[in-house]
Formats: C-alpha cells, sequence, structure tokens
C-alpha cells in the first residue's frame, strides 16, 4: 500500500509506489536534477553514474502523477515525442548518414522544419513538466494510496 499517511514518512525516494505532492515533486525534481548534472559531467562515466538520479526522476514523477489519479505510464509521452522529434530532426535533415556541426546548427535554425519539430516537441515536455508541478493533486484516497496529509484541503 503507497501514499502518505499519519506516522508515515512515506515512500523512498526510488519508489514507485504511493503517491507525490506538488512539493515532494519539485523538492525531488530540485535535487536529482542538480545531483545528476553534477554527477553526469564527470567525463565517460558520468552519464552511467547518473542513472539513479534519473530513476528517482522517473519515481516521483509516478508517484505526482499517481497523485493526480494518473499512471505513471504517462510520463513515456513527453519522452516519446521528444525522442521522435530528435530522430526526426536528425534523419530529416542529415544527407547519407552526413551529421556534422553544421548539420546541427542548421537543425535548430528557423524556420526549418527540423527546427520548428523540435521546438515544438520542447514545448510540450516543458508543458507536461509544469502541468504536473502546478496541478493540486486529489483530495482523498484514490487508488493509489492516500493524499498527502500537508497537501490535503480540510472538509
Amino acid at each position: 500500500m503507497g501514499g502518505k499517511v499519519k506516522g508515515d514518512p512515506g515512500p523512498m525516494a526510488r519508489s514507485f509506489r504511493g503517491r507525490a505532492g506538488v512539493g515532494e515533486y519539485w523538492g525531488q525534481i530540485v535535487i536529482n536534477a542538480v545531483l545528476g548534472a553534477i554527477v553526469g559531467a564527470i567525463p565517460t562515466f558520468g552519464p552511467f553514474l547518473a542513472i539513479p538520479w534519473i530513476l528517482a526522476s522517473m519515481a516521483v514523477t509516478t508517484r505526482r502523477l499517481h497523485d493526480l489519479g494518473l499512471s505513471g505510464w504517462l510520463q513515456l509521452v513527453p519522452i516519446a515525442v521528444w525522442a521522435a522529434a530528435c530522430v526526426i530532426a536528425v534523419f530529416g535533415f542529415s544527407q547519407g548518414g552526413d551529421f556534422s556541426a553544421e548539420v546541427a546548427a542548421a537543425i535548430w535554425s528557423w524556420p526549418s522544419p527540423q527546427g520548428i519539430v523540435l521546438t515544438v516537441g520542447a514545448l510540450i515536455w516543458c508543458a507536461c513538466f509544469l502541468a504536473l508541478g502546478l496541478l493540486p493533486g486529489q483530495n482523498g484516497p484514490n487508488v493509489y494510496g492516500e493524499a498527502d496529509l500537508k497537501g490535503e484541503v480540510p472538509a
């Protein structure tokens, strides 16, 4: 059983079960982003060492979606949109697999179709990210557990 109840500190940072309120979501996202960026900047092995922070961010996003009464799998939608935009931009612009700095600069130039696709993908990602951080969770229990006592509106 997930969620927070009186006297229970809630799920661990890397737990995909339970619910996370707005405060817990933003706190975890900021901490994970800072630590993931620091560790991820280590040459060669950094991106592999950042995997625990990526998983923790995915876990708190899942719990935040649970607080809204939604499935945690929905976090894959903006990821898939952004990945598709990147693939379209790279393979739609490069000729014969030749990808250089000039091609990368041209992809982001406006009003190229690839630049528009990447910008729309980034805007969808940002809209989903902000919606998770700003929408209030469901009051009372839902299928994912009890509501965060701090964020619950008294009746």
